[in-house]
């Protein structure tokens, strides 16, 4: 018995030598696909980030990254929801009142976030709630409630509260809508209040002091079509925007995904699993509002951009994307609930053949869909590799043949 014991271990051992000799770069390049080529081979001018974590414990990851660079500046659209999703949650368990939590219904006065009203079962009218606004953001990624969101939390709130729990790369200066860097950072008086009305919270108007550095500039492409529709010979200047790391969120997902994982954030575990829930909902399973008329694949470009196939109901993919100026990225938390792979993965692309900004010419459909559908694939069938590797090879010695091993990182890429 302590024989088989021991060679059982000797296996896993094995096995760990595979997943940690995994190098993410070789197995991309490896790869015949015309996409993966296209791409591989000029990686700076399709700006790819790609962020890979295994967990091999409830705290720990084995991981990887293909140019996770915090200076190359990508632009993150509606990945700005996640952050402001997540510190919705963070800012109620602060707040600290009694009775309040994301059921609350928000009641803004904000010249950007008009009076957000539903009418219920019973026909009377009641207010969004702050769950309701997350909800709307991960599903269809909705382009009204995030400045809901960002109206109730502030610029000053928003920014401050990320540095203080580690995220110094992740600035967040605007809202999604039309407006200069002075009345971003003004935000309205809110009020929170239950389901019978009552008032638990009101936030006067204010306005964030809080300070980033715009001297440094983010130039992309050649030339850009300004708001007015003039071509511009220059690059766009992307300074005033968002300025989002994907490996800050690709952790802060890991931390909200994984919930034993450390964290600074002022999450409970339900708020966690809610969070991801949430994140996870495919539009034909929202109830409200209904999105049975989307795909699934809607808003999951990892594994399935490029594919209108059923998502199985086995598999849960919780994460949120960006689609704008040939930015295309998604940060994702991926299992399969029958064979327990589970690992996140999060990817930016910059896809603009002509490098002209703004003129809504973009190789989405062509480049970065396909790439990024061929991704999510291509770390699964790894996973699904190393899973097959440990069972049969546990299997084998648990009978007490003799197996000879070539856990070799040649050997994963293949199979990869």
């Amino acid at each position: 018995m302590f024989n088989i014991l021991f060679r059982t271990f000797l296996v896993l051992l094995a096995y760990n030598s595979v997943a940690q000799n995994f190098v993410l770069e070789n197995v991309l390049k490896n790869q015949k696909d015309p996409v993966f080529q296209k791409v591989l081979s000029n990686p700076a001018k399709y700006r790819v980030q790609v962020l890979y974590s295994r967990p091999i414990s409830r705290t720990s990851f084995l991981e990887f990254n293909y140019r996770s660079d915090l200076t190359e500046y990508f632009y993150p659209a509606s990945l700005a929801k996640l952050p402001l999703s997540v510190l919705a949650y963070d800012k109620i368990n602060k707040l600290g009142i009694q009775g309040l939590n994301t059921d609350a219904q928000l009641i803004t006065y904000g010249v950007h976030t008009p009076l957000a009203k539903f009418k219920t079962e019973d026909s009377t009218y009641k207010h969004l709630s702050i769950k309701d606004h997350v909800t709307r953001c991960f599903v269809v990624s909705d382009n009204q409630s995030p400045n809901y969101l960002y109206e109730f939390l502030g610029h000053e709130y928003i920014n401050t509260r990320l540095q203080e729990c580690g995220f110094d790369k992740l600035k967040l200066n605007q809202r999604f809508a039309h407006a200069d860097k002075v009345i971003n950072k003004i935000t309205g008086k809110v009020a929170l209040c239950n389901q019978l009305g009552d008032t638990l919270m009101v936030q006067e108007a204010c306005t964030s002091k809080f300070e980033r550095d715009l001297n440094i500039d983010h130039l992309v492409g050649l030339k850009h079509y300004n708001s007015n529709g003039k071509l511009i010979n220059k690059p766009y200047n992307f300074n005033l925007d968002n300025d989002l790391s994907l490996a800050q969120l690709h952790e802060m997902w890991k931390q909200v995904c994984y919930p034993f994982y450390p964290s600074l954030l002022a999450l409970t575990t339900e708020n966690k699993i809610e969070l991801k829930k949430t994140a996870s909902i495919l539009p034909d399973q929202s109830a409200y509002p209904n999105y049975y008329h989307f795909a699934d694949n809607y808003r999951k470009f990892l594994c399935y951009g490029d594919t209108a196939c059923k998502i199985p109901s086995n598999v849960i993919i919780a994460s949120k994307v960006g689609l704008a100026y040939g930015f295309i990225s998604e940060v994702a938390y991926y299992k399969d609930c029958i064979t327990g792979i589970e690992f996140s993965l999060s990817t930016a692309l910059y896809v603009n053949e002509n490098e002209i900004i703004n003129d809504g010419k973009y190789q989405y459909e062509t480049i970065g869909l396909p790439f990024m559908g061929k991704l999510g694939r291509l770390i699964i069938d790894y996973e699904r590799f190393l899973l097959q590797y440990k069972n049969i090879s546990t299997y084998n010695i648990a009978k007490n043949i003799k197996y000879t091993f070539s856990p070799t990182a040649k050997k994963g890429n293949k199979k990869g």
